[in-house]
């Protein structure tokens, strides 16, 4: 691995063969455009329904391990490991979950204070003035990106429960007998998802009962889990020191010692003669072209692409609500404009009937709009959406009929989109009251269009170009 690639590491990587050439490549786990550098083929990855699972190899060898043991052993004035040292290499597998979580947080603010008569013992037995502070109610509803990981396999009790940190420099291959090294055992999973699934849930909702609620309730609430398999590497070493015995665990990839263990045990309420097959995904890697004539498509990321040959649209995913008749505002702006993408969400009229009133408007909403970027924080994802639902009746739209160089890509697929609408209007009633129903409106769309709307750059801001009053910062796109 180069040290350019090394240095960018900043998450969840996945190392693939190109179909065309057979070359390494290396994409990120929402990657699914990615160009080969050896050969030029442009690729494209599509994710399982079922969970994947990857394994992440080992990095360093029986030595460095030994090393880093003896060299904690000398900082503490004990005898090194001797000649019987033995090595148990194990792959334990994790479910990695990643989610959005919607928070609401109910306190008192004490805002200040204002004076009043009153009586109160003094020297001068006299009426005195006493200030009392004034208190206000405040509700916060945040969004943010969560992200946990449970053990999936036996639990032993010396092995840590979670990947923790390690899911910040984690380079896994997708999971195949090929990639498990003769010496290495890679354990059986005993967890289903779930089971992991239920623990994600209590562990958000212990993160919710942190700070108590000063009025009403807070609230946690789970959205879009999406889980992958890893099985990360561990060495479990033995010796003995003069005349006592030695055990320690040892993190496979960056050999760091993890524990110094008295005893290794395991115990699982899942007994395997019981457990059931866990069937797991894979990923489809192709060449991307057009599905109608067979021309390659476009390189850069999207979930929607129009054939440069025979103008045919191709989706990255198939949803059956969507209207694949694309849209622009019929004032598409200046040559200099950018042509953010939208999706359009039209409900059925039990949620539409309720939506004005819920994004605080006493017109009648019959859509919610989610912007189709990918926005770097969920709240700017959410104040955008909010703006644009509102204005969307304002909008004329008209049919587009062809893209140019200022058609920004579409980063948020269709059912992405449905589920961050379910979000976006679970956030405005929460922020109305903690105590309205949250029903679930997914199953409610009744059509999901695409439609472009043109923005242009004000200062650290990009600008719409119809109202000039819808903003989003520049920087979080």
């Amino acid at each position: 691995m180069s040290n350019s690639a090394t240095k960018r590491k900043t998450g969840f990587y996945i190392e693939v063969g190109c179909p065309g050439c057979g070359g390494d490549l290396e994409l990120q786990q929402d990657f699914f455009v990615i160009s080969c550098k050896h050969c030029g083929s442009v690729l494209r990855i599509r994710m399982p329904d079922t969970p994947p699972v990857y394994i992440v190899p080992k990095k360093v060898s029986r030595r460095e391990i030994r090393f880093n043991i003896d060299r904690l052993l000398k900082e503490s004035k004990q005898p090194l490991t001797g000649s019987d040292i033995q090595y148990k290499q194990i792959y334990y597998p994790y479910w990695h979950i990643n989610a959005v979580v919607l928070k609401t947080r109910n306190r008192v603010e004490y805002i200040a204070e204002r004076s009043a008569e009153g009586y109160g013992y003094s020297s001068y037995t006299r009426a005195e003035k006493t200030s009392v502070p004034i208190k206000e109610k405040k509700t916060e509803v945040t969004l943010s990106p969560f992200s946990a990981s449970f053990q999936a396999g036996m639990v032993m009790e010396n092995i840590p429960s979670s990947l923790g940190v390690r899911t910040q420099y984690i380079v896994a291959a997708p999971f195949s007998e090929e990639n498990v090294e003769d010496d290495i055992h890679a354990l059986p999973v005993i967890i289903p998802w779930q089971e992991a699934f239920k623990r994600l849930e209590k562990s958000v909702q212990t993160v919710g009962q942190i700070n108590i609620a000063e009025f009403g309730s807070n609230k946690t609430v789970l959205f879009r889990p999406i889980a992958s398999l890893i099985y990360f590497p561990f060495y479990i070493v033995e010796s003995h020191l003069g005349d006592k015995y030695g055990r320690w665990i040892a993190d496979g990839v960056t050999g760091r010692i993890i524990k110094n263990v008295e005893r290794l045990s395991n115990s699982s309420p899942y007994e395997e003669s019981n457990r059931t097959k866990i069937e797991f995904g894979k990923l489809d890697i192709d060449h991307h072209r057009c599905s109608n004539c067979g021309e390659d498509l476009p390189g850069e990321q999207s979930y929607i692409y129009i054939c440069n040959n025979c103008q045919q649209l191709t989706s990255m995913e198939q949803v059956n609500r969507f209207n694949t008749n694309l849209e622009i505002t019929s004032n598409s702006g200046s040559d200099n404009d950018i042509l953010i993408p939208f999706w359009s969400l039209k409900f059925e009229s039990n949620v539409s009937g309720s939506m004005g009133s819920s994004f605080g408007t006493t017109e009648k909403l019959e859509n919610l709009v989610i912007p189709a970027i990918r926005l770097s924080n969920f709240e700017s994802a959410y104040k955008l959406s909010r703006r644009m639902t509102v204005a969307y009746p304002e909008l004329d739209l008209d049919p587009l009929m062809q893209f140019d160089k200022r058609f920004k890509s579409v980063l948020i697929g269709p059912s992405e989109a449905i589920t961050l609408a379910q979000v976006v209007y679970a956030r405005e009633r929460m922020g109305i009251s903690t105590s309205l129903p949250l029903k679930d409106i997914t199953h409610l769309v009744k059509e999901l269009k695409l439609f472009y709307m043109p923005f242009h750059p004000e200062q650290y801001f990009m600008l719409d170009s119809i109202f000039n009053s819808i903003t989003f910062v520049k920087s979080t796109m």
